[in-house]
C-alpha cells in the first residue's frame, strides 16, 4: 500500500489483485479496477490483462467487449491476453469473427505454454478452424497440452490455472479418438485407451461415455458390459444424454 501510494506501478497491480481476490484484504472490486487502471495507464502488461477481464465480465464497469479486446491486444506478451484476444475473434465479440486470426493468437499463447491455447490449436488443425486440416499437427498440439505442467504465478492462478484440468482432459479425449481411428498417424488402441481412461477417471463425462462404448464393443479391450454400465452411470449422473441413452440400450 505504501509503495502504491508512492506511485509504484508493480505495487499498484499487486494491490489490485489483493482487492480482487481478497486473499488478505476485504474484496473491493471498485478499488481493484482503479489500481489496475493506474497501472495499465503506465504500461503494466498484467494490469491491462486484468482490466480487460473486468470489461469482458462487466464487473464494476459496463461490459465492453471492444475495450476488452483492445486491452488484450496491448498486452499480447502475456499468454492469457493472447488467448482472450483469440476468443474475441473466434466468437465475434469485440472483433469481427475471423477464425484465421483466432488461430494466430491461439498459437501466440500456445507457444508461451498456455495449455488451453495448445488444446485449441490442436482443435483448429483437427477441425480445420481457420487453417487447413492437419491431423498430424493436431496430434502434436494435443500432446503438448497433455504434457504441459506450466503454472503461471503472475495472475494468481485466476483463469489460467483453474481451467487446466478440463482442457487437459479435452486434449486427452481428442487424442485418444485420433489414436483409435488412425487419424494423423498409426492406430494405437492401447495408448488411446490409456488416455481415454485417464480423462474418464478425472470426471470428464464425454470420456466416461466413450469408455463405456469401448467396453460394450470390446474395441481394444475385453468386452465387459458391467464396466460399461459403471462408466455410463458416471457420465449419466453428470447429465450426459448419450450416456443415458446408452444405458437404456445396454439393458
Amino acid at each position: 500500500m505504501k509503495a502504491a501510494n508512492l506511485g509504484d506501478i508493480d505495487a499498484a497491480y499487486l494491490l489490485g489483485v489483493e482487492y480482487e481476490i481478497s486473499y488478505r484484504l476485504k474484496k473491493d472490486l471498485a478499488l481493484s479496477i482503479k489500481l489496475y487502471q493506474f497501472a495499465a495507464d503506465n504500461g503494466h502488461i498484467l494490469a491491462k490483462y486484468r482490466l480487460g477481464t473486468f470489461y469482458t465480465r462487466g464487473l464494476v464497469v459496463k461490459s465492453n467487449q471492444n475495450e476488452a479486446c483492445n486491452l488484450y491486444e496491448e498486452s499480447l506478451t502475456y499468454p492469457g491476453s493472447a488467448y482472450n484476444l483469440a476468443t474475441c475473434y473466434q466468437n465475434g465479440e469485440g472483433r469481427k469473427k475471423n477464425l484465421r486470426l483466432a488461430h494466430k493468437y491461439f498459437k501466440v499463447a500456445a507457444n508461451n505454454k498456455h495449455l488451453i491455447s495448445q488444446a485449441s490449436v490442436g482443435m483448429d488443425y483437427e477441425y480445420a478452424r481457420g487453417v487447413s486440416q492437419n491431423y498430424l499437427k493436431a496430434r502434436s498440439w494435443y500432446k503438448k497440452a497433455i504434457q504441459n505442467s506450466y503454472k503461471s504465478e503472475n495472475d494468481y492462478g485466476l483463469e489460467f490455472n483453474s481451467k487446466m484440468p478440463k482442457w487437459k482432459n479435452i486434449a486427452k479425449f481428442n487424442l485418444s479418438q485420433m489414436l483409435y481411428s488412425g487419424q494423423g498417424g498409426k492406430v494405437d488402441k492401447r495408448e488411446g485407451f490409456k488416455l481415454l481412461r485417464e480423462a474418464a477417471s478425472s470426471g470428464f463425462s464425454v470420456a466416461q461415455n466413450s469408455l463405456g462404448v469401448v467396453y460394450t464393443t470390446g474395441n481394444g479391450v475385453k468386452k465387459d458390459n458391467h464396466k460399461a454400465k459403471l462408466w455410463f452411470e458416471k457420465a449419466a449422473k453428470q447429465g450426459n444424454i448419450d450416456a443415458k441413452n446408452n444405458l437404456k440400450k445396454l439393458f
